[in-house]
């Protein structure tokens, strides 16, 4: 009798012992921070610095689009059938680009990020300037005009790959 009191107090005192647990382990994960739905387990400054090297990635990928669209209007030039068209695709870079600069600005870039973020503002900027001047090239198509905006674009593209390969060193693997 004595054997079967004591194995039903060990039985309780487990079985207490494991809800004490699972309560416990319920009241950690609900009043953990989350980043994207997963538990952070960073520091809040490693989160921030995480969360801006992944807004930096995304808008890298808006300016390459830019790129490329600049690259189609002011290669086509006035041989273009549809002139509407590429003014179009060239005025949709142009405002991605300023949204990007726009954006970048609003980003609070943690401390040891800002050369990051002025980078990317930099290639934003001339993506702009470069979209511009695609514009007015292909409104006025003449050699200069075209020489000016792909020499921009260009240079934009430079910057654009500064900042690239400063993301590529600043971000985790």
């Amino acid at each position: 009798m004595d054997r079967n009191k004591l194995l039903r107090r060990r039985l309780v005192g487990i079985t207490v012992t494991l809800v004490i647990l699972a309560g416990i382990g319920t009241l950690g994960a609900s009043a953990s921070p989350r980043l994207d739905g997963h538990p952070l387990v960073l520091s809040p400054d490693l989160a921030r610095s995480t969360q801006f090297l992944r807004f930096v990635s995304a808008q890298i990928e808006v300016l390459q689009a830019a790129d490329a669209r600049l690259t189609e209007a002011i290669d086509q030039g006035a041989t273009a059938s549809h002139l509407l068209e590429q003014v179009r695709g060239a005025r949709v870079a142009t405002e991605d680009a300023l949204g990007v600069l726009t954006a970048s600005e609003q980003e609070g870039a943690p401390f040891e990020l800002e050369s990051l973020r002025q980078s990317l503002q930099s290639a934003a900027s001339a993506t702009a300037e470069a979209g511009r001047l695609a514009i007015l090239f292909i409104n006025t198509p003449t050699p200069e005009a075209q020489a000016a905006a792909a020499q921009t674009l260009e240079q934009a593209r430079t910057s654009l790959e500064m900042a690239r390969e400063l993301w590529t060193r600043l971000a985790p693997r």
